[in-house]
């Protein structure tokens, strides 16, 4: 008797709070992916709480703290 393969894909997705901004990244099942789901490279270096998901836009757009910590740096 053959072995079934049970290999389930996963796929990166943005893990988003409650106002679009990236937590980090989180792997799902492929057949558990949504409409509301945003793809994003599984290394994908963004700034966790940095960026906020615009889906009018289709990006990720830099929140506002995130630029002011970036402009106190230099």
């Amino acid at each position: 008797m053959a072995k079934k393969n049970t290999t389930i894909e996963l796929v990166s997705v943005a893990n988003l709070d409650d106002k679009n901004i990236y937590q980090g990244v989180k792997h799902i099942p492929k057949s558990e992916l949504t409409a509301s789901d945003v793809l994003v490279p599984s290394d994908c270096d963004l700034a966790i709480g940095g960026y906020q998901w615009d889906a009018d836009k289709k990006t990720f757009m830099p929140t506002l703290v995130y630029i002011q910590q970036q402009l106190n740096k230099g």
